[in-house]
């Protein structure tokens, strides 16, 4: 339980710096609903023990009316083929108060789908193929 609190405070702690730091955060698209995502440190893995290529963190903003005004989330990205898995979130308010926060999500990574924002993000991080 320690544990898990720690994991928490760490990951608001993260998530509270990212907000205040919205010079960082480079556009990537908006979709057809009208939510706009934006990407940040982008690190690649540099270890033989990972199965993903690149860590980044992604922020959706909403259009209001909404509940959740943002989300940051963190992401493991795969650029061939291009496939994703979310490891964490936290939804924010209008006011910036976290009101959902979910953390150590541990999934099988997804396929992007052709023309979608999620493979627009990918496109984004991963180096151009060489001809």
């Amino acid at each position: 339980m320690k544990t898990l609190f720690i994991s928490i405070f760490a990951l608001f702690s993260i998530c509270s710096y990212a907000q205040s730091n919205n010079d960082d955060w480079v556009y990537v698209g908006k979709t057809n609903a009208g939510v706009i995502w934006y990407v940040k440190d982008a690190n690649i893995s540099n270890s033989i023990y990972t199965d993903w290529d690149y860590d980044c963190w992604v922020k959706t903003v909403n259009p209001s009316p909404n509940p959740i005004s943002f989300t940051i989330a963190n992401l493991k990205l795969y650029c061939n083929p291009k496939k994703f898995k979310t490891i964490s979130y936290v939804h924010y308010n209008d006011k910036g108060n976290v009101i959902e926060a979910s953390g150590d999500l541990i999934r099988t990574p997804e396929r992007a789908y052709p023309n979608s924002i999620i493979e627009s993000v990918i496109k984004h991080v991963c180096p151009k193929p060489m001809d």
